[in-house]
């Protein structure tokens, strides 16, 4: 299958999250986005059914959420950042010049999604630092807003329980709100995120934390994958994650390999 009847056959939008001028990277499978208009001369998020003015909260999820709402034709989806890409191979060859070498293209894609349902990028893991994600999210943010989700899904979300506990005393998780999947797996982890969300809108404290219900995020997420792991014969698979360091006027690219195999 060609590239054009890929693309006219399965809808993917794969977004990259753009808030500040920086190196765009030339694919025309990327979609940049920025959460509402920062003069940046591409997509916003602040069109249509939006929350671009909670972005201060729900970061990345204002775009999550736009998407949910607005592109009602694409059957993948895939959130990037504009630093942090997810590459379309499990296994990549060490190259001097990778966003030369590497394939962010349909054909790639493809290949990628006819084998898997979910893509993530390689898991983060503490135990370096002796902590397992309940202490790591302590000592960066505190306890009070996590320990409130908690009590949220025990009450609303029971069928997760299993899954938290085992994430919350394990050492590794799975970060920075990164992943491809089908659209039913994204509509399915946005009612579960956004659900539990709502319910924590009202223990929110006064001079909250930057970001915070995209911290976390990034905690619900991998409650979702391991619930997803341990309940269904959803296809899931880790790939390499690109890092793109602004250097002056250069930038510099760092490769994280997957270690692990779900």
């Amino acid at each position: 299958m060609d590239n054009k009847n890929f693309k006219n056959e399965i809808p993917m939008s794969i977004y990259v999250i753009h808030h500040k001028p920086y190196l765009q990277l030339i694919s025309d499978v990327f979609k940049p986005i920025s959460p509402k208009d920062y003069g940046l001369n591409i997509l916003s998020a602040d069109t249509g059914d939006n929350m671009a003015d909670e972005n201060d909260l729900y970061a990345e999820y204002t775009t999550f959420y736009w998407a949910l709402k607005n592109d009602l034709e694409a059957k993948y989806l895939a959130f990037f950042h504009y630093r942090r890409y997810l590459c379309f191979q499990k296994e990549i060859e060490p190259s001097e010049n990778p966003l030369d070498t590497l394939k962010w293209d349909y054909e790639s894609l493809e290949k990628l999604m006819d084998e898997y349902d979910l893509v993530l990028p390689p898991r983060m893991d503490f135990t370096n630092v002796n902590l397992n994600i309940y202490g790591q999210f302590r000592v960066c943010h505190g306890t009070y807003i996590l320990d409130r989700a908690i009590e949220v899904i025990s009450q609303k979300y029971p069928k997760y329980i299993e899954s938290l506990n085992t994430v919350i005393n394990r050492s590794y998780g799975y970060f920075c709100n990164l992943f491809i999947t089908k659209r039913e797996i994204f509509e399915d982890y946005m009612n579960f995120a956004f659900g539990v969300f709502d319910e924590l809108k009202v223990y929110l404290p006064p001079n909250y934390e930057g970001r915070l219900f995209a911290l976390l995020g990034e905690r619900l997420f991998s409650i979702y994958i391991e619930y997803l792991r341990t309940n269904t014969d959803i296809r899931m698979c880790e790939v390499p994650l690109v890092f793109i360091e602004n250097k002056g006027s250069n930038y510099n690219v760092k490769i994280t390999p997957v270690l692990n195999d779900l």
